[in-house]
């Protein structure tokens, strides 16, 4: 059986010779095979590490800006500049937040008196929130009061609309 089998192999020794550069080449792709298996899965890691990044990034950008609160106590007045240029003097024992949006300014007025000096913006509206009633700016110089369950609203220039939220009526 020996002498068969290397007999055999004797044989077909011609052939391998005729075929042994194809397979160096065959040998020599398989080699690299892995390392390309390597740098797919890299790839692909990177790619799975970036996208949970962009999704991580969405999920907890904020949402809303932030409401930045103005207070002054009794027998103090505090006159600000807010970012759109409007100009706000704030009376004693006042409490004003201001939330400043791309598409519109909110401001509330939880207590006390303010004067605004509005700039005006047609394309980011300017309201202010006075409990039950919104005051919207239509180009104007105005003062609010909130007092004792009293509202007051005096229109040095300009107009302003008061009402509900919605059904605002103009001053």
């Amino acid at each position: 059986r020996t002498k068969m089998a290397y007999d055999r192999a004797l044989s077909l020794s011609p052939a391998i010779d005729d075929q042994a550069p194809a397979l160096v080449d065959r040998v020599a792709v398989a080699a690299r095979r892995p390392v390309r298996a390597r740098q797919t899965w890299w790839g692909a890691g990177l790619m799975a590490a970036a996208a949970l990044a962009v999704t991580f990034a969405a999920l907890h950008a904020p949402s809303q800006p932030k409401a930045e609160v103005f207070a002054t106590a009794k027998g103090e007045r505090r006159d600000l500049v807010l970012s759109d240029g409007t100009r706000v003097a704030l009376n004693a024992a006042s409490r004003l937040s201001v939330v400043m949006k791309r598409d519109r300014r909110e401001l509330t007025l939880a207590s006390g008196e303010a004067a605004f000096k509005v700039v005006h913006d047609p394309s980011r509206p300017f309201v202010v929130h006075l409990g039950d009633r919104d005051l919207r700016d239509i180009g104007a110089e105005f003062d609010v009061r909130r007092e004792a369950g009293l509202l007051t609203v005096a229109v040095r220039e300009g107009m302003v609309a008061v009402g509900r939220p919605g059904q605002e009526r103009r001053s």
